[in-house]
C-alpha cells in the first residue's frame, strides 16, 4: 500500500508539462531594432514547443506582423527566417496589454548546453507593440 502512494504523485508530476516564457520590452512608440532573448539551456534530451509571444496595445494598426527570427546555438550556428504573425485587433481602449502567442516550432531539441539566443526584428518600423518573447514548453513523451 505505501507502494502505491508513492507512485501515483510521481505518475502526475510526470504527466505535467511546465512553461518558460521570456521576454523583452521593445519601444512601443517606434520599434525597428533588435529585440533579444536569451535561453540557458542544461536539457538535450527534452523536446520542447516553441511559441512567440507577442504584447501589443491599440496603437498597432496593422493586420500582420512581420518578424526576421534568428536562433544562435551555443556553439554559434545561426538559423534565421521570416515569419508572418495575423494580429487580432486590440480591444479599445485597453489599459492591459493584448497578449497573442503563436505556434512558432514543435518537438524542438536543445541538443547543445549552454545560451540559446534568439533575436526578433520586425521588417518594417512598428508602432504599438510592446514586448516580444518566446514560451517554451516542455512536452511530456510517456
Amino acid at each position: 500500500m505505501r507502494f502505491f502512494w508513492i507512485i501515483i504523485p510521481l505518475f502526475f508530476i510526470g504527466c505535467l508539462s511546465y512553461n518558460i516564457p521570456e521576454m523583452v520590452a521593445v519601444s512601443p512608440i517606434s520599434w525597428d531594432d533588435v529585440a533579444r532573448v536569451t535561453i540557458e539551456n542544461s536539457d538535450t534530451v527534452s523536446l520542447r514547443d516553441v511559441d512567440i509571444i507577442i504584447r501589443h496595445n491599440s496603437k498597432f494598426v496593422g493586420d500582420s506582423l512581420r518578424l526576421s527570427v534568428a536562433t544562435t546555438t551555443p556553439d554559434s550556428i545561426v538559423f534565421r527566417e521570416f515569419v508572418t504573425i495575423n494580429m487580432p485587433r486590440a480591444v479599445e481602449p485597453s489599459v492591459v496589454s493584448n497578449e497573442i502567442v503563436v505556434g512558432y516550432r514543435r518537438d524542438v531539441l536543445f541538443d547543445k548546453t549552454g545560451e540559446y539566443t534568439m533575436e526578433f526584428t520586425p521588417a518594417t518600423e512598428v508602432e504599438g507593440v510592446k514586448a516580444v518573447g518566446v514560451n517554451i514548453v516542455y512536452i511530456n513523451n510517456n
